[in-house]
């Protein structure tokens, strides 16, 4: 079981015309807080935001994030890091492959696979950039 991190609370924060095209679980002490801190991931202006109170995660403080198999216990749906496809446990006949990590949801083992490359991938080329550009200090 995972401590409470002393002060901080789960908020639910969505756009507030209804539809939550986004939401997110912030941390923090208050309501207006985790808005502010919500509005820079979400790209939304602070007072087209709403959060609410969602104290059963408050235990996932101590970790940053509440693990994706939890928000799917509780209802919420999440979008396959692979294919983009979202997933919920209504649909769990759709999905029953489904793998989780931490924050991390997909399909099956294979959009597993294709995103662990696609990263991997993005990786290769930042590294090989960096390493193109690093200035080298010649003896002559």
């Amino acid at each position: 079981m995972l401590n409470k991190t002393p002060g901080l609370f789960a908020w639910s924060v969505s756009d507030h015309d209804g539809v939550e095209r986004y939401f997110k679980i912030i941390f923090h002490e208050h309501e207006e807080g985790a808005k502010q801190i919500a509005k820079y991931a979400m790209r939304y202006k602070t007072e087209e935001l709403v959060a609410h109170r969602e104290p059963k995660f408050d235990r996932y403080a101590v970790l940053g994030y509440v693990p994706v198999s939890e928000l799917l216990i509780y209802g919420w749906s999440a979008v396959c890091g692979g294919c983009g496809k979202t997933i919920s446990l209504t649909q769990k006949r759709n999905f029953k492959d489904v793998m989780t990590e931490g924050e991390e949801i997909w399909c099956n083992i294979d959009c597993f696979i294709k995103q662990r490359f696609r990263e991997k991938k993005h990786n290769d080329s930042n590294y090989e950039r960096e390493n193109l550009c690093t200035p080298v200090q010649l003896e002559l």
